[in-house]
């Protein structure tokens, strides 16, 4: 008889792949073969899978098309199950995956518009957190703000592409007549409400707000970014991080 985990893992891979046959150890009580109904559960497990996917990547779907993404899901769900039962960010690799998915790359911007697609699911299912009770940087002394790390708000999300990649998700989420321009673009997600925002902001700043994230001061991670991105808008990055601040690190 098979362990807990062997049968496991012949149940996942019997589900996932159509071509396998139906796992030894599926049975009815009166331990016949269970073919048809195992079948059944199967096409209504991938059928649920193919549906969170399309909830999750509407635009990527949009600009694809209903079939073609269909396909390319299927592709994906089957070589990943889900690892949790948190549904909601099932799908956090779909972005790596159609990097290397053969039939998409005529679609370059198609992975960096899923990751601003997950990036928005995440956004909105970050925890709170609660409005300082004054502005973060009320009576810190002037000569020390670049020497001060930031505590910034879970919602807080940014993606960066070589893309115009807020003016092609504008243009297919709610505004047909977006123009889209022809430069990079970094795209910030966050929920100051209910609501998820997104916005166009100057390139450079997804680096300097992961820099923030990983407790870098705030003088560090201009002079970094600067490194990277000598044109950026720093004074704009600035202003448009740090009211996302919610504490300065002790």
């Amino acid at each position: 008889m098979q362990s807990p985990d062997h049968f496991q893992t012949d149940f996942v891979a019997a589900i996932m792949d159509p071509a396998l046959a139906t796992p030894n150890h599926i049975v009815d009580p009166n331990g016949n073969p269970t073919d048809k109904r195992f079948n059944v559960y199967r096409n209504n497990v991938i059928s649920s899978l193919l549906e969170a996917m399309s909830q999750a990547f509407p635009i990527v779907e949009k600009l694809v098309g209903h079939e073609f993404f269909r396909e390319m899901a299927r592709i994906y769900i089957r070589n990943n199950p889900p690892s949790s039962p948190l549904m909601m960010f099932y799908g956090k690799n779909f972005p790596k995956f159609i990097e290397n998915f053969e039939p998409a790359k005529s679609v370059p911007y198609l992975s960096d518009i899923a990751r601003l697609e997950f990036a928005r699911r995440v956004t909105y299912f970050a925890g709170d957190a609660s409005p300082p009770p004054k502005a973060v940087l009320d009576g810190v002394d002037p000569e020390k703000i670049a020497e001060c790390c930031f505590v910034l708000r879970p919602a807080l999300n940014v993606i960066s592409s070589k893309f115009p990649i807020y003016d092609i998700w504008k243009r297919n989420f709610d505004d047909k007549e977006h123009p889209i321009g022809k430069s990079a673009q970094d795209a910030l997600i966050t929920r100051p409400y209910m609501e998820v925002l997104v916005q166009p902001v100057p390139v450079g700043t997804k680096t300097f707000i992961d820099l923030l994230r990983i407790g870098v001061s705030l003088g560090v991670a201009v002079e970094r970014t600067l490194e990277k991105f000598s044109t950026a808008d720093i004074s704009q990055i600035i202003g448009l991080t740090l009211p996302h601040a919610i504490s300065i690190q002790e």
